[in-house]
């Protein structure tokens, strides 16, 4: 039975990208009565609000146009049936024309007709196994109720009380699921604050607080109706909601000010309903009444602003709502920095005092999941009815192959499968908008949402569907999300990457080059290993010659002007420039050769981004103690100098370090990488301070010595693996994830991207507190004063980030590993599963939700830096130069990388596939291969032979896109669906 329980737990974490929508999850669409229903006088339908503006004023709306006829819905109910049956949906989400059921909005006075269309409709969907969720109230007063004072008059609630239980004796023994009204910050706030929407009231400040305050009541005593005299009544199985707009508010800068502008201005607009009702204490939030009375009393009011509840009509309100209906369509970033001599005053505006922008990018679905976990933790996770989700386009923009629209659903549905798995957050459906074109209020026509388009030209409005239909109706059916799935006649629909993206290829000045003691080169530490004991590469082998790179830089960048890059990444030896690792002496053969390689890369427009270490320590300086000893941070100052003399007048990228924790924890640790060293617990940090202090001051003098027109731009390189929770429903297995994400990509980036600066607040305590424990006069981790933490800070324009595989993590235990040890420092034990697809590499795995999730995290933590992809690639064995696997691997990692930068907005500017050439990769000498060239490494000449990959990866460049079906001449096309086994050489 543990067996089981492990294997399921493992089939869950290996497809975190793969989920699949729960089986008792809902799918629908939703119109509203106005929108679509047309027939405005038509069968005894009385006068609304929105009809009585727009007859009054023509052109209210942007193309001054009206709803009288609308979709015609009213009269091609079939037409719509048949739509909503090919789409496939479990529910219809409508609302119900207040002024078609009571013309002059009063209970004395009902039509017939009206109360007949509306059983019509809900028979028509039961028929066909469609759930009626049904909405009672959708911005469409009727006008003789708003002739009395409209929602600014308490007396509204009785009227709205009383239409609402005609609707409960009509229909309540055929919809169970019902909301009573449809986003009231909309229609308070922009119809009786800002005139904006009907009835157009200009009344900032103090109408749409009103207008809130009878809604509230309203909806409450509706509900409390609905629980005493009808549930019941109709077998217990009926629900009641409130339907709310929601609009994640982030803040610009992690700073307490625009983060207390972010709060307010998401409580004024989401907690202004939604705390009432679900929060535990009822009442608005205590910003909003607080500030407002406060405003209020600057202004010379008598009394707040915003009505206050009494304390029955606090418990009134709490915990009516069975449900809470959710409509989002956009997230903000917000800041403190807000001047209120450009707004009225008083204004809900100069209220919140926020400067509140939305997201430039559409797809950007990561707010909803932000404000989706909000929920869950303010207001004990309630049930969530997704009841709007859409994408708008303007009219002339809008057509049946709406890719836009599809990459927009793709992208949030995918976010929602996230909240539901990952933060168990309690949604149970989602609602596409719109069913079809419709008329979008105050934009008339011109915007356009619907899954089917709308002919308005045409008398009979005809429908037809767009590609998103066909989408949405795929997801419906088999409960997933297939980025790939294009209707007969249709393409896939895929991201482009933006203009300003940059691609690139690297390798590293060991790995390549060769002439390892050739016109004065110095010894450094993979010499002096794989010459002292070469058993300790796994093919007997070291890079003396490697891939000769140091003959052959005019083919090698004839090759890479042929892959069409943008930029080759590559490293300096620090021992060809400075032979014995001191600036005392600088090789002129060594500065020639970088010399030739910079500019032979120039003369073909592809610009250098240059490595300073890429692990090839001169063996003198480890001799005094490597990287464990601070001595070195001014060598490699002194180093780096020497470099920005020589070349800094054309590299303008640079890098300082590649992969510190492989430095410092495979080699000073754990055993793994040159020298050898086995320090567990201890070296690794010793390395880590040197490593990063080194980094901070040639930051430092870069900047203020070489970098005088501020053209240059420096960062360093972080191997980041995402570390997923073996069992994503486990606190433990969470914590155990976030801690060794900490330890192991957060001791080198906290330092340095974090406000705080220092090593990452959690790991400093666990080290310290461990090394008491194990009998350490002071803490393993070494502590950085002040001003070290101050130089650290900020000391990086760009993260580079190199990414192979994911992890699953499981809580640790001390009888499970050895102490002092860093995995222990970790708190967590993590494997890669065996049911990933693998290279001939062990450690890399074809993850790409991984590397998705780890680029969201780094925006999440370090408030988006500039990300540069520096590695990412597959290893295979042999010399196959139709490298499918490859090129798998690159297309699904590619696609990942484009879905954070457009649906999670990660600022990604560059990618850089690893590695240019087939080159001696460390531990495992030339049995794995990563090369987008093949090289024969029996031969002494080296050739370069071009594989399958470097061809795609070509036309990836150069279309800036991905094109799986992409096929080179002279090659057999890759079947992605079949994965051969790779035998180990």
């Amino acid at each position: 039975m543990r067996r089981l329980v492990i294997a399921l737990i493992l089939a869950c974490a290996c497809k975190a990208q793969d989920y699949e929508f729960p089986s008792d999850f809902e799918f629908g669409v939703g119109t509203a009565s106005y929108q679509i229903e047309g027939g405005w006088d038509d069968g005894g339908k009385g006068e609304n609000i929105w009809d009585f503006v727009l007859h009054n004023n023509e052109c209210f709306t942007a193309d001054c146009s009206n709803a009288d006829d609308a979709c015609m819905s009213y009269y091609k109910m079939d037409d719509d049936f048949q739509m909503l049956e090919d789409l496939g949906v479990d529910f219809y989400r409508f609302s119900i024309s207040w002024s078609r059921i009571l013309p002059k909005g009063h209970i004395y006075e009902v039509n017939p007709e009206g109360v007949a269309y509306y059983h019509q409709l809900i028979d028509g969907l039961i028929e066909r196994g469609i759930k009626p969720v049904v909405t009672m109230f959708h911005w469409d007063l009727p006008m003789q109720l708003h002739e009395t004072g409209s929602w600014t008059n308490p007396r509204l609630v009785d009227s709205f009380v009383s239409y609402a239980d005609l609707l409960f004796q009509e229909y309540g023994d055929k919809v169970f699921t019902w909301t009573t009204f449809n986003e009231p910050y909309q229609f308070c706030e922009w119809g009786y604050s800002t005139g904006l929407h009907a009835p157009a009231y200009a009344q900032n400040g103090i109408g749409g607080y009103l207008c809130g305050h009878t809604v509230l009541l309203a909806h409450a005593k509706t509900y409390r109706l609905y629980q005493e005299s009808y549930k019941e009544l109709y077998g217990g199985q009926g629900e009641i909601g409130i339907t709310i707009h929601g609009a994640w508010r982030e803040p610009v800068e992690p700073t307490d000010e625009d983060r207390a502008a972010s709060d307010a201005a998401l409580q004024f607009t989401f907690g202004w309903f939604a705390n009432p009702i679900f929060s535990e204490t009822g009442n608005y939030p205590t910003v909003m009444i607080e500030t407002i009375e406060a405003k209020s009393n600057e202004e010379n009011f008598r009394r707040s602003r915003l009505p206050s509840f009494t304390q029955e009509e606090i418990d009134l309100i709490k915990g009516t709502s069975d449900f809470l209906g959710l409509n989002y369509y956009n997230s903000y970033y917000c800041s403190a920095d807000f001047d209120n001599s450009a707004v009225t005053v008083p204004s809900m505006t100069n209220d919140i005092g926020a400067n509140c922008r939305g997201v430039a990018v559409s797809t950007e679905s990561w707010g909803l999941r932000k404000l989706l976990k909000y929920i869950k933790t303010e207001y004990n996770n309630p049930k969530i009815l997704i009841t709007e989700n859409g994408y708008g386009v303007n009219s002339a923009a809008d057509s049946l192959d709406d890719c836009d629209r599809t990459n927009y659903f793709n992208s949030y549905l995918h976010t929602l499968l996230n909240s539901i798995y990952e933060d168990g957050v309690n949604v149970i459906g989602y609602t596409a908008w719109s069913l079809m074109d419709n008329f979008e209020w105050q934009s008339g026509y011109t915007r356009r949402y619907g899954l089917y388009h709308v002919d308005f030209t045409d008398p009979e409005r005809p429908r037809t569907p767009k590609r998103s239909a066909f989408v949405y109706g795929n997801i419906i059916s088999t409960r997933k999300i297939d980025r790939f799935f294009a209707p007969t006649s249709y393409e896939a629909c895929i991201y482009t990457f933006p203009d300003e993206f940059e691609f690139g290829c690297a390798t590293s000045s060991y790995q390549v080059e060769g002439a390892w003691d050739v016109d004065g080169k110095g010894e450094n530490i993979w010499d002096y290993m794989t010459h002292t004991d070469p058993g300790v590469i796994t093919d007997n082998n070291n890079g003396d010659i490697a891939c000769n790179a140091y003959y052959k830089t005019e083919e090698d960048v004839e090759l890479l002007e042929n892959l069409g890059v943008d930029f080759y990444r590559f490293s300096l030896s620090w021992s060809r420039i400075l032979p014995g690792g001191h600036a005392n002496f600088t090789n002129p053969a060594g500065i020639d050769y970088y010399n030739g390689l910079i500019d032979a890369l120039l003369a073909k427009g592809i610009t250098p981004l240059v490595t300073l270490f890429h692990w090839d320590l001169p063996q003198p300086l480890q001799e005094i103690g490597g990287w464990t000893s601070p001595l070195l941070v001014d060598l490699f100052v002194d180093y780096a100098e020497v470099i920005f003399q020589r070349f800094g007048d054309r590299v303008k990228n640079w890098i300082t370090f590649n992969e510190p924790y492989q430095i410092c924890q495979e080699g000073y640790s754990e055993h793994n990488k040159a020298p050898l060293y086995t320090q567990d617990g201890i070296g690794g940090y010793l390395c880590a301070y040197t490593v990063l202090m080194a980094h901070a001051k040639t930051y430092e003098i870069y900047q203020s010595r070489y970098n005088s027109d501020k053209e240059g731009k420096m960062g360093i390189t972080v191997h980041g693996i995402w570390s997923h929770p073996q069992d994503i429903n486990s606190d433990a297995d969470k914590e155990a994830s976030e801690s060794k994400l900490q330890a192991h990509f957060g001791i080198y980036l906290h330092p340095i991207y974090s406000e705080e600066g220092n090593f990452p607040p959690s790991f400093i305590e666990r080290v310290d507190r461990l090394s008491a424990e194990e009998g350490f006069p002071w803490s393993r981790l070494p502590k950085f004063t002040q001003e070290e933490i101050d130089l650290l800070k900020g000391s990086a324009d760009f993260l580079g980030f190199n990414h192979y595989a994911t992890d699953l993590c499981y809580a640790l235990s001390a009888d499970e590993t050895r102490r002092p040890s860093h995995e222990y420092d970790s708190g967590a034990r993590c494997y890669k599963s065996d049911m990933w697809e693998s290279a001939a590499s062990s450690w890399v795995k074809v993850v790409p939700w991984g590397f998705r999730k780890l680029l969201h995290w780094i925006k999440e933590q370090y408030n988006n830096p500039e990300v540069v992809v520096t590695e990412n690639g597959f290893s295979t064995f042999g010399n196959d130069v139709t490298d499918c696997r490859r090129i798998n691997y690159y297309n699904v990692y590619l696609e990942a990388l484009l879905q954070a930068i457009y649906e999670d907005g990660c600022k990604i500017t560059k990618y850089t596939a690893w590695s240019f050439l087939d080159n001696f990769e460390w531990m495992d000498g030339y049995l794995e291969k990563f090369g987008l060239h093949s090289i024969d490494f029996n031969d002494p000449n080296r050739p370069r032979t071009a594989k399958m990959s470097s061809y795609v990866y070509n036309n990836i460049i150069t279309t800036r896109k991905i094109n799986r079906d992409f096929t080179p001449t002279g090659f057999d096309p890759c079947d992605f669906d079949v994965i051969p086994e790779m035998e180990r050489p």
